[in-house]
């Protein structure tokens, strides 16, 4: 057993015991850590007892390969995020990274995965615009890409033929490709019907240029959390993007 000392981000906790608790951390150099806390629950621990979902900073582990649960030695808090519990929406889609995440990660990510949720994190609670439901799309896209899957929307899946910017050509979203196929190669029943304007969002959104207002916002959010189940999550919704959508629906 060794001792392990990281920056992490605390993405989840939970009740382990009357006295212990679980924590899921994401670090820079060892990736997704499940860490059980002996005594968190009555916050006998340096910095057992005061964590709060979002939190930054050091964290010290007992370390040994191949466990599933590590043991937790210390964490050392560098930046408060409560900001984002101050606005459900806000808070909802920093659940979404962090889902994203605990569902599918591994210790080949873990120095960019790590910057990029501490960035999405940042900005997402930063946020100025009145909607921050493009910025939040926006950070969830750009780790669905670094965790490699991407979808193809510059030109058809299928035949290849580029999507001219001008075009007012409506596609289908073919989740299983990846992409969007043209005119050409769509059917009238296959996949999610995908105009020109919500092409070219969904590509700025990519890039990390959310714009101000998201023309057919649910429709957004259902691709995203369609793709992510598709790509990402085995199949299972992302419970952050559904608690997203009730809380737009109030």
């Amino acid at each position: 057993m060794s001792i392990v000392t990281s920056r992490a981000i605390l993405l989840r906790s939970y009740p382990y015991s009357e006295t212990s608790r679980i924590f899921r951390f994401l670090t820079a150099e060892l990736g997704v850590v499940g860490l059980l806390a002996r005594g968190a629950r009555r916050g006998d621990a340096r910095g057992r007892g005061t964590l709060d979902t979002f939190d930054e900073g050091e964290l010290t582990i007992h370390f040994r390969a191949n466990r599933e649960l590590q043991t937790f030695r210390d964490f050392t808090p560098t930046r408060s995020r409560r900001g984002l519990a101050t606005d459900l929406v806000r808070f909802a889609g920093a659940s979404i990274l962090a889902e994203l995440v605990l569902r599918h990660s591994g210790e080949e990510e873990a120095g960019a995965l790590f910057e990029a949720v501490r960035t999405g994190l940042e900005r997402i609670e930063a946020e100025t615009a009145q909607d921050p439901l493009p910025r939040i799309l926006s950070e969830g896209w750009q780790i669905v890409a670094l965790l490699g899957y991407a979808p193809i929307l510059d030109r058809c899946i299928h035949c290849g033929e580029a999507f001219e910017e001008s075009a007012d050509e409506v596609g289908r979203f073919d989740f299983a490709s990846g992409g969007i196929r043209c005119a050409r190669c769509g059917g009238e029943r296959d996949g999610r019907r995908i105009g020109p304007i919500a092409r070219t969002q969904l590509a700025a959104l990519l890039e990390n240029r959310p714009p101000d207002v998201l023309s057919g916002a649910p429709a957004h959010i259902r691709l995203f959390g369609d793709f992510v189940a598709y790509h990402v999550s085995d199949s299972r919704p992302l419970n952050a993007v559904g608690f997203l959508t009730d809380l737009l629906k109030r």
